[in-house]
């Protein structure tokens, strides 16, 4: 008897722990003060958009709105179009960034989630704003999870569907700042699209965006837009799936510090300076960056001038490439398409370490193979002021070659 009264003890109890359990899992939504009148669920249960945006409007022109740490889902995007603050709150002053070990605001899509250019679009197309900050805010696009939906089916299209696809947008936005935030697991096309001069973008981490492996599925980590005057410092991108860290045009301008690693997601570029606005680097300095290729893992570690991807496009200009470190891709440094006119291109003591096979790969259209190689030089179209580069504590001079049509 008392064997059997033991046993229902013990059946008792997980009995009553299988319900706790229920209950737990069919519980209300954790429901937090986020402005005054206005609560929303920090658990990633229920949406939080409409509570959101209605703080965001009571705020007005010149506020702030600071959340609780937590995961709040959106099943419409944020417009934010006046000067504005949106931060995690008792973050400001952190110099944590957004990440798994930091607990911050997470805006994360809904699996139905498909406004265009993202979970948080600030400005608009025809109006400029100015000083919209987004501090210690994480934003997810659970990519996953949106698979079957009609952002993904956007995305597939090519071309301009892949806005559906973004997490984020900045357009004509002056003087704006992105600090000590993340943005992860977007759908495709970009995790941040960036349009506005005096840019601080500083301190972000930037995480397995897009798909490499399926097409129209890539997306960048940061996407630079007509940006000039602008500051992009110690940021960390991490197996983003098109271009890490991709400008077409920003004078004046300072990428520096950054890491760009490509550990299991393939990518076309870690870094690259394009045309497809102005191309005008000049008095723009790219320094101190570290490109990390993993093997296989970057068609070009860094890609200067549009010609793999678009050899009719008009050329970059401008500006200094300096004291960065590449480790790996197919091509280390691809210099192909830089024009003479305007202020020269001068890339120039920079370190390429590890080994580079020197076999011939395969490019896309006209060009049938070109060798793997750390820097490059298409001499037709790479009008630069080239100083000395090092492979491994050794001089380094380019190997020159056609990459046209390297990309498709």
């Amino acid at each position: 008897m008392y064997t059997l009264n033991k046993l229902f003890a013990a059946l008792s109890g997980a009995a009553v722990l299988a319900l706790s359990c229920h209950v737990a899992m069919a519980a209300p939504a954790a429901m937090v003060d986020i402005c005054p009148g206005q609560q929303a669920d920090n658990s990633g249960a229920v949406p939080a958009s409409a509570a959101l945006q209605a703080c965001i409007a009571a705020a007005g022109a010149g506020g702030t709105l600071e959340l609780p740490p937590g995961t709040y889902l959106l099943d419409k995007q944020l417009a934010i179009t006046f000067p504005f603050t949106l931060r995690t709150k008792g973050l400001q002053g952190s110099s944590a960034t957004c990440t798994l070990d930091t607990p911050c605001a997470t805006l994360k899509a809904a699996p139905e989630f498909s406004d265009r250019y993202g979970l948080i679009a600030v400005g608009t197309d025809d109006s400029q704003v100015r000083h919209v900050n987004l501090d210690h805010i994480a934003l997810d696009g659970n990519r996953i999870a949106r698979l079957k939906g009609h952002a993904h089916a956007q995305c597939l299209t090519g071309g301009h569907g892949n806005s559906w696809g973004f997490n984020a947008r900045m357009k004509n936005c002056t003087e704006c700042t992105l600090t000590y935030s993340s943005s992860s697991n977007t759908l495709c096309g970009t995790a941040m699209e960036w349009w506005g001069d005096g840019a601080t973008i500083a301190h972000n981490a930037f995480l397995n965006n897009g798909n490499r492996h399926l097409v129209h599925e890539w997306a960048d980590g940061l996407s630079m837009h007509l940006s000039n005057h602008s500051t992009v410092r110690g940021n960390r991108f991490v197996d983003n799936s098109d271009v890490a860290l991709i400008s077409f045009g920003a004078h004046h301008t300072m990428f520096e510090n950054n890491t760009i690693h490509q550990v299991k997601m393939p990518a076309f570029a870690g870094l690259m300076l394009d045309s497809l606005d102005t191309g005008d680097f000049t008095d723009s300095v790219v320094t101190g960056n570290v490109i990390d290729c993993a093997p296989g893992m970057c068609d070009f570690a860094v890609n200067i001038g549009p010609r793999p991807w678009y050899p009719d496009n008009q050329a970059v200009f401008g500006g200094k490439v300096t004291g960065n470190t590449i480790r790996g891709g197919t091509l280390g440094m691809n210099i192909a398409g830089v024009k003479a006119g305007g202020q020269p291109m001068e890339i120039a003591g920079n370190k390429f370490e590890g080994k580079w096979s020197r076999q011939p790969v395969t490019c896309f259209k006209a060009v049938r193979a070109v060798l793997s190689t750390p820097l490059s030089r298409d001499p037709k179209h790479a009008a630069i002021k080239l100083g000395r580069n090092y492979l491994n504590r050794v001089p380094l001079e380019p190997h020159n070659q056609s990459t046209d049509h390297c990309i498709n």
